[in-house]
């Protein structure tokens, strides 16, 4: 996924972001998609079944503070979450370029730093929901700047705020590329089970059905979309301690 010895139009990397991570879903899709089912899809069945008792309950005090506590509990857990599926598919996307065996479930979750992954994801979610708070905008710009900090903490070895800033400087080189192969394609994702729950109705049976086969298809390929792109901008603009990168900006 190199892009640093020979610069390709706009079009020509994100076509090259998008075609690698669908050979590697291809090639992967088991491991990928097991993955998805063990780590993605209880905090999204959770999530399906958060928004059912509001909808069953009405708009009660008591649905409404059950809605904030499922809420705040749900997107903290699915953030940890969605950082551990991008540590496992970091270390699948880093065999696949080495042509190597790819690593277990269990090796990754033994390596993975867990105390700068749940320290990154709470910073995360305080920051993002802080940004919200203020204005819709920055809190946009803030969940786009960070949405790389999994793939990197783990890619690079590194501790939760140097991650975080990792990311955010990845994505300042290539904001729109980011824009276009990951933040996008993670809204539409997130967005899939609302309109079809709006299509099918919010009954236990559609709502569980409906958020497995966004999770395990959608949801995954995504993952991998971040990832690919992390490994592309880290193969484009290698950290250097001793001096910030220089190299010009990715439109």
């Amino acid at each position: 996924m190199s892009v640093a010895t020979h610069p390709a139009s706009f079009a020509t990397r994100v076509r090259t972001i998008y075609r690698e991570s669908w050979d590697l879903f291809r090639h992967h899709f088991g491991f990928i998609v097991g993955s998805a089912a063990c780590i993605l899809l209880p905090f999204a069945i959770l999530d399906g079944l958060g928004l059912l008792v509001v909808d069953v309950g009405g708009h009660s005090l008591v649905v409404g503070l059950l809605l904030v506590v499922v809420t705040t509990a749900t997107a903290g857990l699915s953030g940890l979450a969605a950082i551990f599926y991008a540590g496992v598919l970091d270390h699948t996307v880093a065999a696949w370029i080495d042509d190597t065996t790819a690593p277990t479930r269990r090796s990754v979750a033994g390596r993975l730093p867990w105390g700068q992954l749940v320290l990154a994801s709470v910073l995360g979610f305080v920051v993002e929901v802080i940004g919200v708070a203020l204005f819709v905008v920055p809190g946009l710009i803030l969940a786009t700047l960070l949405i790389l900090t999994g793939p990197v903490l783990v890619g690079e070895h590194l501790r939760a705020v140097p991650a975080m800033r990792r990311s955010a400087q990845l994505v300042r080189r290539a904001p729109v590329l980011v824009v276009v192969a990951v933040a996008i394609p993670m809204f539409v994702e997130a967005s899939l089970a609302d309109l079809a729950g709006l299509v099918l109705g919010h009954e236990i049976v559609a709502e569980l059905l409906i958020e497995t086969v966004v999770t395990l298809f959608a949801a995954s390929f995504v993952g991998v979309l971040e990832v690919a792109t992390a490994h592309y901008l880290r193969d484009a603009y290698p950290p250097d301690p001793s001096e910030p990168v220089r190299a010009p900006e990715i439109l």
